[in-house]
């Protein structure tokens, strides 16, 4: 299994390609939005044609023009004015009504396919990091991609007709400018793919800076239980200080396109066309009226290419932003449910390793499950022991299908899992691990993990099972109190207690306990230990345990070593059999002899 380059430089038509797709759905409003702003672009060009004629009109006739032509001019102008004013405002608000609709598409989609990625993925990529790309870039990408597409449809349709109505004013003026625009375009096609480039790098140095700072606070008590607060804080500032040279590279290269933009269209070009111009009017090829018109037009076509270059600059910014997300869209689960994948019902619970060989793909080649065998009857408690590193929690990785073997297969009641749905596979599954993890909402919701449509007394029946129920109502709340993030507001036994009534609300085929009571007292190990008892009756169970004294009665206990089952046998077995489980046992003062 190969990891793919997280860091590929996508084209311009590959995320193209990504937006038109989520852009489908919206597309006649998307083209309405275009068709508005085109016509806003043409009532805006419109403008020096009706101060050219207004003049003309003056200085022809100033009489005649104000006894007859003045009120057919003002209500044109009115007209413009009224045509001019909705569509301007339905312009903008189509168009940023195309672009939130099409980021929350993008969001749903990207959440959709983050959670279909394995394993790996989430072992190579911080949490910060993968956040900051489903937000920050995913709404600057986008809200600068289609947000400046607009904008440039807009751009566009006044510089066209705007050109075209200089060529009407005079041929020469127009050549000039074009040989101007040419000059630009030249200038900007030279200097914008590496605005790309810069901003890409500052969207990846603020992503490393978000995933520290995630990281850093989701653990504030280990740092400061360990006083590394400074630690952390420079290895943050290392980060910051490295953002901030991106971003000032990026600043220095940014305003020094904008600012050539800006002094050949604002002063050079508009100094050589006035010039020539008036040189044009001295020889009587041009009149007065016509120039003004002709700067006009030449007002509004460089103040666009000023703009079109910021936009440009913009739009570069959003893809580089949207290349970032696409690198996500790039990764591929290795973990997929076959074409042919059908539903677990009503299994019996029989689990069997059949020379079973894995390494994880994100680590070194060293493997670490090597031809394993392993069977499980239905109904049997099974315990895996060994040293860490061994390959216990590997197994469980792959008995929930997280990862696939390299080699051998997993099978349910004979049958290879990959024949099954991951989420029908995982329905038969319950779990209890060493931290219990819930969300910052009430203890019912988080019960409701289990069973999306479980009733209030249905909750109350698995938190009884579990002995959760006694502490849970003298919550003022009850079962609708609130836990806080990750459970904050409730104890570690607590937490194992509603843990495993959640498992009880599940009602699985199979359990898995992995070192479910190894951080616990020995008050709270008691009431869970009444609660596991109660919940592995008439399940397949499998525990792993580092303490012995915690699985000394399972039905079976597998020592595992290197990544192989060394030896099997109930306790007492494995003490005469196995010199491995006898020297943990004695390490824990459990190593009687039968």
């Amino acid at each position: 299994m190969f990891l793919k380059n997280k860091n590929k430089n996508h084209s311009f038509m590959e995320i193209c390609s990504l937006l038109y797709e989520k852009l489908r759905p919206y597309k006649g409003l998307f083209i309405f939005g275009l068709c508005l702003g085109i016509l806003e672009g043409i009532l805006c060009s419109a403008f020096p044609l009706y101060v050219r004629r207004v003049m003309n009109s003056i200085s022809t006739d100033s009489t005649q023009f104000f006894n007859e032509g003045f009120t057919s001019t003002l209500l044109l102008g009115l007209l413009i004015v009224c045509i001019y004013t909705p569509s301007v405002y339905f312009f903008h608000t189509i168009s940023y009504l195309t672009v939130n609709r099409v980021l929350k598409d993008l969001k749903l989609s990207l959440y959709t396919h983050l959670q279909k990625l394995s394993a790996d993925f989430y072992h190579l990529n911080k949490i910060g990091e993968i956040t900051i790309r489903i937000s920050s870039d995913l709404e600057k990408g986008v809200g600068e991609f289609l947000g400046v597409a607009m904008m440039i449809a807009w751009h566009c349709s006044v510089f066209f007709f705007s050109v075209g109505m200089m060529f009407t004013i005079n041929i020469e003026l127009t050549f000039i400018f074009l040989g101007f625009s040419l000059f630009v375009a030249a200038v900007a096609k030279i200097m914008l793919p590496k605005i790309k480039t810069k901003s890409r790098a500052v969207a990846d140095a603020d992503g490393h800076v978000s995933a520290s700072i995630t990281e850093f606070l989701g653990a504030s008590e280990l740092v400061r239980a360990f006083s590394m607060e400074q630690d952390t804080y420079t290895k943050i500032h290392k980060e910051v200080i490295s953002s901030l040279e991106h971003k000032e590279k990026l600043i220095w290269f940014h305003c020094l396109l904008l600012d050539i933009m800006q002094t050949l269209c604002k002063f050079i070009a508009p100094f050589g066309i006035l010039l020539y111009g008036g040189y044009l009017v001295h020889i009587e090829k041009l009149v007065i009226a016509d120039l003004v018109a002709f700067l006009l037009y030449w007002g509004i076509a460089g103040n666009l290419i000023s703009a079109f270059s910021e936009a440009l600059t913009r739009l570069f910014s959003g893809l580089a932003s949207l290349d970032r997300v696409m690198d996500f869209y790039d990764e591929t689960p290795l973990v997929k449910d076959s074409a042919e994948a059908i539903e677990l019902k009503n299994t019996k619970g029989n689990i069997s390793f059949n020379n079973v060989t894995f390494n994880y793909p994100v680590s070194s080649e060293d493997t670490v499950l090597n031809s394993m065998n392993l069977n499980i009857e239905a109904g049997q408690t099974i315990a895996l022991v060994g040293p860490s590193g061994a390959g216990k929690s590997t197994i469980v990785q792959l008995l929930l299908r997280f990862y696939d073997p390299l080699n051998g297969s997993v099978n349910f009641d004979g049958m290879n899992i990959k024949n099954f749905t991951q989420t029908s596979l995982r329905k038969n599954i319950g779990i209890v691990m060493q931290e219990s993890i819930f969300f910052s909402g009430s203890i019912a919701e988080n019960m409701r993990f289990a069973k999306k449509d479980a009733s209030d007394s249905e909750i109350k029946d698995a938190l009884d099972k579990a002995n959760a129920l006694d502490f849970v109502n003298q919550f003022p709340d009850g079962i609708q109190s609130i836990l806080g993030e990750r459970g904050s507001k409730i104890s570690g036994g607590q937490k194992q207690r509603l843990s495993i009534a959640r498992v009880f609300l599940k009602n699985p085929a199979i359990v898995i306990l992995d070192e479910a009571t190894s951080s616990l007292d020995s008050i709270s190990e008691m009431q869970i230990q009444k609660a596991l008892d109660n919940l592995l009756k008439n399940r397949t169970a499998i525990i792993i345990a580092h303490r012995i004294a915690t699985i000394k009665n399972a039905d079976k206990i597998y020592v595992v070593e290197k990544g192989s089952i060394q030896s099997h046998g109930n306790h007492k077995e494995l003490i005469r059999t196995s010199p491995l489980y006898k020297e943990i046992c004695e390490n824990q003062g459990v190593a009687e002899v039968a």
